[in-house]
């Protein structure tokens, strides 16, 4: 069954984003996880566990480019996989959103975690190119609206390095 009303999906951004921010498409992005939704009473929830996880600021910091991909439907769309990416957020999220949440029943890949950047014209990830990704955000879609909006945005900025 299709998912009805706001979908969310949660990502790790290339880039840093902000809380307000609009995109018609998402930047560079690994999908932390899928498009979901979650009602509006229990999204503190979703909100503590992402502050939780998230707080551990060296996350995905230390990843690297793998090998090429294709992806989609049909195989037409050019990844890089990423390697040495910490799959616990992944795990911890999952289990919160199948329990509390929905999942799209006719997507067959929401149980599996594929670590990977889709290539645009714009940035094209490189083997064994080091990433440290800037932010994972909480991006949400209404019907009808083609825009993607950040509800939520968590810096990823080493602890090294003073929060500003």
């Amino acid at each position: 069954m299709p998912l009805t009303g706001e979908r969310l999906l949660i990502a790790a951004t290339v880039d840093s984003v902000e809380v307000g921010d609009e995109f018609l498409r998402i930047p560079p992005h690994l999908t932390v996880v899928g498009w979901f939704s979650f009602s509006d009473e229990r999204k503190r929830f979703l909100f503590n566990a992402m502050g939780n996880l998230f707080d551990e600021t060296g996350v995905y910091q230390n990843t690297i480019g793998g090998k090429p991909a294709k992806f989609g439907p049909d195989q037409n769309v050019d990844v890089r996989e990423m390697l040495n990416v910490d799959t616990a957020p992944w795990f911890g999220l999952h289990a919160l959103i199948k329990s509390l949440g929905t999942f799209p029943e006719d997507d067959p890949f929401i149980d599996v975690f594929s670590p990977h950047v889709s290539n645009t014209p714009e940035r094209k990830i490189k083997r064994k190119e080091k990433l440290a990704f800037q932010a994972v955000a909480l991006f949400s879609k209404n019907p009808g609206d083609p825009y993607k909006h950040v509800d939520a945005a968590y810096n990823l900025m080493p602890k090294d390095q003073p929060h500003g």
